[in-house]
């Protein structure tokens, strides 16, 4: 039934998701609620090195403290709005989390239902029980926060670049060169965590069915006195498991690694690259605005750092995906012909869904 070849590919299939997102997202109020506060969020953390450029040109550099009481009526507004943001958007993820594990596991415990004996007979239980547990519970988990992290990460990416070009449009030039640079490591990592993370899934499914069987099995075990036999079993497959977690926990560390380097070798080209600006051509820029670009090119590198680790997480969750689909969409090898169902109805009695 399962083709270990295909748990070992590494191409994300696109295709998989959009059936998930389509299990899933019946109701799109809930994702636009949640796209609209990560996007204030986004907003908002791109004002505030803005306040700060302001506060150190006017207040701190000029002694000019005109607009003080309307620079703190703005303070304290962005706050309320942090809180609000904040607010919503767990609020909105965690409703979807539960509502995504709720619809995975009705949708496959119903199809459960349908099949015949052959697909019991030749699937084990420990497989089916990590598809309703494991797999559910992960992907609720990814979809519903993955989908914060992604659009804000991608807004503040936007928000920032925008303003940095309209800034000052030559040292916004430094972080633009360096995001090749840190697309071709991600592309090169991606392939490589997924197979690690196939693989480790892989060994986790065989491991929950070893898990199950050695239960239900308990008096076969002992009757016919096979318990070192199940042991060596169970060890072999919990150390492929250990193996294949290890290998993935290192590439994804090294991956990070690189991409921090990466946004520290930029940090540290604006600040050297800004200086001279600021000492030799002081018309050009300012000392808030120095400060401006140096905390938007910190900034910027954290959605990055975001992006890629929801790439790493929807890689690592993509054979949960396949899997879990395959339990919804497995068609029963021994079905009621159209013209029986039309007399006496369907196994649910076509039952509206709730």
């Amino acid at each position: 039934m399962h083709d270990e070849h295909q748990d070992q590919e590494y191409r994300v299939k696109l295709g998989t998701w959009k059936k998930i997102l389509s299990v899933i997202f019946k109701s799109k109020k809930r994702i636009v609620y949640l796209v609209v506060f990560s996007s204030l969020l986004a907003a908002l953390d791109a004002l505030i090195p803005l306040l700060n450029r302001y506060a150190i040109d006017n207040f701190f550099i000029a002694g000019n403290y005109e607009n003080w009481p309307w620079f703190v009526v703005i303070n304290l507004g962005v706050a309320a709005g942090f809180g609000l943001s904040v607010w919503g958007f767990i609020y909105q993820a965690g409703i979807i989390e539960a509502e995504t594990s709720y619809e995975l596991r009705r949708q496959a415990f119903k199809n459960l239902q349908r099949l015949s004996f052959s697909y019991y007979d030749k699937t084990p239980h420990g497989w089916i029980m990590a598809r309703m547990t494991s797999d559910a519970r992960r992907l609720s988990l990814i979809i519903s926060w993955g989908l914060v992290d992604l659009v804000w990460a991608f807004l503040s990416m936007i928000f920032i670049l925008v303003i940095l070009y309209v800034t000052f449009f030559k040292l916004a030039l430094i972080v633009t060169i360096v995001l090749p640079f840190m697309f071709l490591v991600t592309y090169f990592f991606r392939k490589k965590i997924l197979k690690q993370h196939r693989a480790a899934r892989k060994f986790n499914s065989q491991l929950t069915a070893q898990y199950n069987e050695g239960f239900l099995g308990a008096k076969t075990t002992k009757s016919l006195s096979i318990e070192e036999s199940n042991y060596l079993e169970f060890e072999r497959t919990a150390k492929s498991l250990k193996r294949a977690s290890v290998r993935a926990v290192i590439s994804s560390a090294l991956f990070s690694s690189i991409l921090l380097v990466l946004s520290y070798i930029a940090v540290a080209t604006t600040m050297v690259q800004g200086s001279y600006y600021l000492l030799f051509f002081e018309a050009l820029i300012t000392i808030g605005t120095l400060q401006m670009f140096i905390s938007y090119t910190v900034n910027f590198f954290e959605p990055i750092m975001s992006l890629s680790r929801i790439v790493s997480d929807f890689q690592n969750a993509q054979a949960s995906a396949e899997r879990i689909i395959s339990l919804i969409e497995t068609e029963p090898e021994i079905k009621d012909r159209e013209d029986v169902e039309a007399v006496y109805g369907t196994l649910f009695m076509d039952r509206e869904e709730n």
